[in-house]
């Protein structure tokens, strides 16, 4: 499953398009303006599957472009605009891999997935585990890198579950948010 999703976000190639498009007002624009993405929302941005967009005030002091919190349990999605690396696009998926790694323990080496393409100019690596001092046993966190310009669109997501099921369901969800991404011209 994890193989099929990382594959299928990293196969669409996406080009720069009008923020001001037919489905503007049902998108979550990053404060950059640089990009957007649409879950399946409501008037508000809070989605059917219980994500909802943070406070830009107190998050954009921190250096994150935009913050998405799942609610009731504590997984959430954090986006930052960075540089690209000399090393290319697997430079850039190699840093933003170590920052999701850093927030688990015991994950299974054949729960660990990495792959970057270079005719998409994305990349995407997911480790699945234990959330470090806590009981989400069966967590996963993710980073999912999209070269836009000379810049990098850094995704990353803590998905916290008890439960396989539960984290499966929240990495669809995950997955659902990242494939509805656009690029936009600020």
């Amino acid at each position: 499953m994890l193989r099929h999703l990382v594959l299928g976000l990293n196969t669409v190639p996406l080009s720069v398009t009008p923020i001001d498009g037919d489905d503007s007002n049902r998108r979550i624009l990053g404060d950059s303006r640089k990009f957007s993405l649409a879950p399946a929302t409501v008037p508000g941005f809070r989605s059917e599957t219980n994500w909802s967009r943070r406070d830009a005030e107190r998050w954009s002091r921190s250096g994150w472009d935009l913050v998405i919190a799942h609610h009731p349990d504590g997984s959430w999605i954090r986006v930052h605009i960075g540089k690209m690396s000399r090393k290319g696009m697997p430079g850039v998926l190699a840093v933003a891999a170590r920052y999701a790694r850093s927030f688990l323990v015991g994950y299974e080496m054949d729960e660990i997935v990495s792959e970057v393409s270079l005719e998409t100019y994305r990349g995407t690596a997911i480790y699945c585990g234990r959330i470090r001092d806590s009981h989400y046993r069966h967590s996963c966190s993710l980073a999912h890198v999209v070269l836009h310009g000379k810049e990098t669109i850094r995704f990353y997501a803590l998905i916290a579950a008890v439960k396989p099921e539960e984290r499966n369901s929240l990495l669809h969800e995950v997955d659902s948010i990242l494939t509805s991404l656009q690029l936009h011209e600020p």
